[in-house]
């Protein structure tokens, strides 16, 4: 199995409709796949109806910030599918419990914590099929996503305030260097 998640408010804005969309296309192709959706709001009823002739999809319903944890490491591929997000700190959340992520190009963090890194797949915002192509792609490689989901943990133990505080620090010290023939 392959257990992907998507946890929000379920709005417009999130694009739960088009991962619901890229999933579907896939289960035409893949059965042992699974989708939770872990949130509410205003778009549940419609998110429901579009997906209600598909048996691999379960919507768990809201969820305490303490309880996420728990909800990612049940996941095995965290989604981020939303049309803007400022950074997405989900992505955070699960890739530090062990989750391979996924997010729209509209996600500010996708750039720095899942572009060119095995463990994270970016794909064009409202695009169900590239979603679904970002998908089948890690249903591919089913058998690494456990190595891959420790990678994506391993990297995010290395981002903290601390370590992004000595990045600036060597940063700035690295201004005052004329070892390379310019002065501060």
């Amino acid at each position: 199995w392959v257990v992907f998640l998507v946890a929000g408010k379920f709005l417009n804005r999130k694009q739960v409709d088009v991962l619901l969309k890229a999933f579907i296309k896939l289960t035409a192709t893949e059965s042992n796949i699974h989708l939770l959706l872990v949130g509410d709001g205003p778009d549940r009823r419609k998110l429901q109806q579009q997906s209600s002739s598909t048996k691999n999809i379960h919507f768990v319903g809201f969820r305490n910030q303490s309880e996420m944890p728990e909800t990612y490491m049940m996941a095995d591929v965290y989604v981020l599918p939303s049309l803007y997000e400022t950074w997405g700190l989900g992505i955070n959340e699960a890739l530090s419990t062990g989750c391979v992520a996924i997010a729209s190009d509209m996600t500010g963090c996708a750039p720095d914590l899942l572009e060119g890194k095995p463990y994270g797949r970016v794909f064009r915002c409202g695009d169900a099929d590239s979603l679904s192509d970002a998908m089948n792609d890690l249903v591919s490689k089913k058998a690494q996503l456990s190595t891959l989901g420790r990678m994506a943990a391993s990297a995010s133990s290395e981002w903290s305030i601390e370590s992004a505080s000595a990045a600036v620090h060597r940063a700035v010290l690295s201004l005052g260097d004329t070892s390379n023939g310019n002065a501060a």
